[in-house]
């Protein structure tokens, strides 16, 4: 049995495929189909690295991974496998256990090339009590209610994928549309570049796996709705273009374009509909498409055959956004102030209700559209202000009742839940939060109950409407809240954000959360496209004797000399613990290439030691070794996932943590393992941005201090049990200690959601750890020598230093238009802080920092409030200008005197968006700024002399384009922003320069064939070393300095 004949068997085109057994045919021919991640296990330990070998010697290595398999449980979360494959060994794992990880539909396969028999197969049947979405209001109906008993407030992640953020927060939202079917999920997406929304949008129909988030598929959407649409103000009828059953997707693929229907499988167009042209809305109810279809004269309703793609009749009523709903009898819709009932099957006319009260129709095309849900005895509709119920057969009102306020520039909250009709005062911070319920015929209260939590909510709910499942209503007041109904109970899950005007999606027992471009919780909430869940994973935990694993190196290290001092070398992330991307080397500034070595996709930035290069090549799990005078490659050690960032060198020894949940040490000499940490004591495997990682990983760069390995692994304080703070002997393995860290306040007791303010919650995200030499860093958060936090609030104590740190982690690379390095002591939130540490800290997209220096490149400080152009500046300021009272001012360029700082009385004109207004200011002086630099910087090192930048170079001035565009309605000057979005492609590779660290004078330039990675350029031993986007490492020295050998040079830190 082919690959291919396994996947036609099990109806797949793409997911997470699990082969137990090295079987080397079976993974050939399950590599060729690019749409699949493969894992193979072994029982066998010199199995997994002959089968890690031959991959790599294929260069196949990353999506196809190896790893051991111990004991009889399988290492994956629930419902995560699409496909198992046990073949050529004896498994020892029970059918119920595969059955547990496989996801709902998924299938088992027990190969046997050598019988004649069939091979046994099984599929893991869809549970009664999990339910799709296929339409924006969850189906035809309107009711915006998933059948889903298995939806529960979230504990764990399933799954992350890309996008990591949505495109701008004072534009059109990046999410247009989603929903599920057949366990795939289907969306519209701008997946444009983050470093600018003058870039050109690409929109992108997509589909993922539903249970670990895969990509299937992608379509290209070239004419799409603006991406420059105003903030909160997209068109209210834009999610309702895309519908899904099993096997289909009905969309538009254009605004104009009639309506498609392809193949959910692969996406291919089966037909199109002919004449349905300017269709603004669809839903699917049984065999017929109902159309909602517009032109300058207004809207009519249209219904097509989809399996023909042709018109079965035309109806010339105009329909109100968001009111189309159909069942087995009937359409029905609200045109204007009356409801219609239309016959499904002609068209013509069953019944209209009386006019209902006359309201304000102002925003029903954007921001406030009304609500209709079609029940079976009953019409549901939601007006502004008040709810009317009709009776569907006749239209007859029934009653009616006044509605408070909810969402916010949304539709209105309306749900039809076990024969009540609910709906919530949850508008803002000063509702009461009472969620009604009443009868649906009479319209009588039955339930009534207000929150009974003690929450910080927002000033007003979050930018969309709520959802629901038949056990709960779930608002977003501040993130995710879930009201449960029965108990009348909340939840509140401040950490969890839908993105603007879709929200989120509660399906096929997860809840999704799509990507957002919130700055509130930057410390807390998580990010990027998201399927989080309520069940349990983790099994027994493993035995601490069993968490440590030595190797054939264990006891056998070489500690070098002194011969080379620490400021020649770059042995840690950032160069030292501080991380402070700054070095005491000289690197002379007439430079040529030495050398230049390709290794993988997606290099980390590199370090080096006794006279070795290391650098992590992040989707091939690898870390290399290479000869620091020649770049000849001197080894290489794979790992069973992603090394986000490079290692630390540590007296002989490679310290680094991988995402598979493990904390590594290699002989340095030959990469030789000398021991491996399990830094969680569970096992389990999810699916993070397409590669397996554990629930529990570790960054790359350790931080080693006081000659101890301090790291922290997991994902979030609120997730999987929390995050572990672990400290480790780096000769032996031997942990130290180990501190949880979860919900739990370890001070006071109780949740340390106690300390919440408006717009800032405790730091629960981890991050490569820092140290100035007496507090250790995660993001803002300082902790002891010990591990243990020296506060749990956010807010920052007076005598704290200030420390460079970003509070969306150091290794975040996206150019997010909201976040920032800083210079600082904590970083506040939301939409009035996050530009407040821009705005008196130093603070930069990069910085590095010496003993009295802050070097960055980062926004002119008049684009860090609500600005859509971004324009820059290299800069220079003292490391204690947070603390200072001076400001600098944009419009003279002199200091002048800032009045009860940090206090914004002197900057009253924030609230324009636009651009630049004089009135913005820094609230330090730089030692010096240039505001015309020739290149986007990504990567930047201090020497001891010299300020080294790289980067694509700059051709567009967005702040004359934005305001030219404002004034005159034209894009005139779309092609140089064209042309930007390609250089930051890498399609003319980089500029790299040196400039003076006294007055930013240019020393020396040159050009570089590729980008620099992020964060990707070093000093050492007076050569600078650039990883590239396109995998190579590139060396730059002196023509006239020789180099010395590795061999002949050793190191402190090697």
């Amino acid at each position: 049995m082919t690959a291919t004949e396994m996947m036609a068997d099990a109806g797949l085109a793409g997911g997470l495929v699990v082969s137990i057994g090295a079987d080397r045919e079976l993974v050939t021919e399950l590599n060729a189909h690019d749409a699949f991640v493969v894992h193979v296990l072994s029982r066998d330990v010199n199995e997994v690295a002959a089968m890690r070998a031959f991959l790599r010697s294929k260069g196949w290595y990353g999506r196809v991974s190896v790893d051991r398999l111990e004991g009889d449980r399988l290492p994956y979360a629930d419902n995560l496998v699409n496909l198992i494959v046990v073949s050529g060994v004896r498994c020892r794992v029970s059918d119920e256990e595969i059955r547990r990880v496989l996801a709902p539909g998924g299938v088992a396969i027990f190969l046997d090339r050598q019988s004649r028999i069939g091979n046994r197969k099984w599929t893991k049947p869809v549970p009664a009590e999990m339910d799709e979405w296929t339409h924006y209001l969850h189906d035809p109906s309107g009711n915006p209610v998933a059948e889903d008993d298995l939806v529960k407030p979230p504990r764990q992640l399933q799954w992350a994928s890309d996008p990591k953020w949505a495109r701008h927060h004072e534009h059109m939202a990046s999410m247009n549309a989603l929903v599920s079917s057949g366990g795939k999920l289907f969306f519209i997406c701008d997946e444009g570049p983050k470093v600018s929304m003058l870039h050109p949008p690409q929109w992108k129909l997509t589909a993922r796996d539903a249970f670990n988030g895969l990509l299937l598929w992608q379509r290209s959407i070239e004419n799409w709705f603006d991406h420059l649409h105003p903030l909160k103000n997209g068109p209210a009828s834009m999610p309702r273009r895309l519908v899904v059953d099993d096997d289909h997707v009905y969309v538009t693929l254009g605004i104009d374009q009639p309506v498609s229907v392809l193949d959910a499988m692969t996406g291919k167009t089966l037909r199109v509909c002919r004449g349905t042209e300017g269709t603004q809305e669809i839903i699917l109810s049984e065999d017929r498409l109902f159309l909602v279809r517009g032109d300058d004269s207004g809207t009519f309703l249209t219904a097509a055959d989809p399996g023909t793609g042709t018109m079965v009749w035309d109806n010339g009523h105009s329909v109100s956004a968001l009111t189309l709903a159909a069942n087995a009898e009937m359409v029905v819709f609200l045109d204007e102030t009356k409801v219609f009932a239309l016959d499904r099957e002609n068209g013509m006319t069953l019944w209209s209700s009386e006019h209902l009260p006359e309201q304000s129709r102002a925003n029903w095309l954007t921001k406030n559209p009304p609500r209709l849900i079609l029940q079976e005895k009953a019409v549901v509709v939601a007006l502004n202000k008040a709810v009317y119920a009709l009776s569907s057969d006749g239209g007859n009102l029934l009653w009616s009742a006044p509605q408070p306020r909810s969402g916010y520039v949304s539709p209105k909250d309306l749900f039809v839940i076990d024969g009540l009709v609910w709906y919530g005062d949850t508008a803002g911070a000063k509702n009461s939060g009472r969620f009604e319920g009443r009868d649906l015929l009479t319209g009588e209260i039955k339930r009534s109950f207000l929150p009974d939590i003690d929450a910080v909510w927002l000033s007003h709910h979050r930018c969309h409407f709520s959802k629901a499942t038949c056990n709960y209503i779930l608002p977003a007041r501040m993130g995710v809240e879930f009201v449960d109904l029965k108990r009348e109970k909340w939840t509140a899950n401040h950490w969890v954000r839908g993105g603007c005007i879709y929200g989120i999606m509660p399906s096929n027992g997860l809840l999704y959360a799509p990507p957002h471009a919130c700055a509130c919780y930057f410390e807390a909430k998580i990010n990027g496209f998201t399927a989080l869940t309520s069940t349990g994973r983790q099994g027994a935990a493993i035995p601490e004797s069993k968490r440590l694993e030595t190797g054939e190196a264990y006891g056998n290290t070489l500690t070098a000399s002194a011969d080379c001092p620490f400021a020649e070398e770059w042995p840690t992330f950032r160069q030292n613990p501080a991380r402070s991307g700054s070095t005491k080397t000289s690197v002379p500034t007439k430079l040529t290439k030495r050398w230049q070595v390709r290794l993988g996709e997606q290099l980390t930035q590199p370090v080096a030691a006794g006279g070795r290069i290391f650098v992590s090549a992040k989707e091939e799990h690898t870390i290399h070794a290479l000869d620091m005078s020649s770049g000849e490659p001197l080894w290489s050690y794979t790992v069973g996932s992603r090394v986000d960032s490079p290692p630390t060198i540590y007296r002989g020894l490679v310290l680094f943590g991988s995402r598979d949940g493990w904390v590594y040490c290699l002989r340095a000499q030959d990469g030789a393992l000398v021991w491996r940490y399990r830094a969680f004591p569970h096992e389990s495997l999810i699916l993070v941005y397409g590669r397996l990682e554990s629930a529990w990983p570790v960054s790359g760069s350790v931080l080693v201090e006081n000659g101890e390995v301090h790291c922290v692994a997991g994902r979030n304080m609120f997730l999987d049990g929390g995050l572990r703070y672990l400290r480790l002997d780096p000769m032996t393995g031997q942990k130290i200690s180990e501190t949880v860290m979860d919900q739990t306040d370890p001070l006071l007791g109780g949740s340390v959601t106690k300390y919440d303010s408006w717009l800032d919650m405790t730091t629960t995200l981890p991050d490569v750890l820092s140290c100035d030499g007496k507090n250790i860093y995660m993001r803002s958060l300082p902790f002891d020598m010990q591990g243990n936090r020296r506060r749990i609030t956010h807010i920052a104590e007076e005598t704290e230093p200030a420390h460079l740190f970003s509070p969306t982690g150091f290794l975040e690379d996206n150019w997010f238009h909201r976040s920032y390095w800083t210079y600082a002591r904590t970083f506040p939130g939301g939409w009035i802080g996050h530009l407040n540490a821009g705005r008196y800290n130093p603070s930069g997209r990069l910085l590095v920092v010496d003993d009295a220096t802050v070097f960055g490149f980062g926004r002119q400080p008049e684009y860090y409030k609500w600005t859509t152009s971004l324009e820059y500046r290299l800069f220079a300021v003292d490391k204690d200008a947070h603390q200072t009272r001076d400001i600098y001012a944009h419009d003279a360029f002199k200091v002048a005197q800032l009045e009860n700082f940090p206090k914004m009385k002197i900057d009253r004109q924030l609230g324009l968006p636009s651009g630049p207004r004089p009135a913005r200011v820094d609230s330090y002086a730089c030692k010096w700024e240039d505001r015309n630099m020739p290149l986007l910087v990504t990567a930047m090192v201090a020497t001891k002399d010299a300020l080294f930048v790289a980067g694509p170079d700059d051709v567009s001035d967005e702040g004359v384009l934005f305001y030219r565009d404002a004034k005159d309605g034209v894009r005139s000057k779309e092609a140089d922003l064209t042309k930007q979005a390609a250089l930051w492609k890498g399609e003319g590779g980089s500029t790299v320069l040196a400039v003076s660290k006294q007055d930013g004078k240019k020393l020396f330039e040159c050009h570089l064939e590729a980008l620099p990675v992020f964060d990707g350029m070093i000093a050492a031993n007076k050569q600078l070393f650039i990883a590239t986007e396109q995998g190579t490492l590139v060396c730059f020295g002196s023509e006239i300095d020789p180099i010395v050998p590795h061999a002949a040079r050793r190191s402190a830190h090697d």
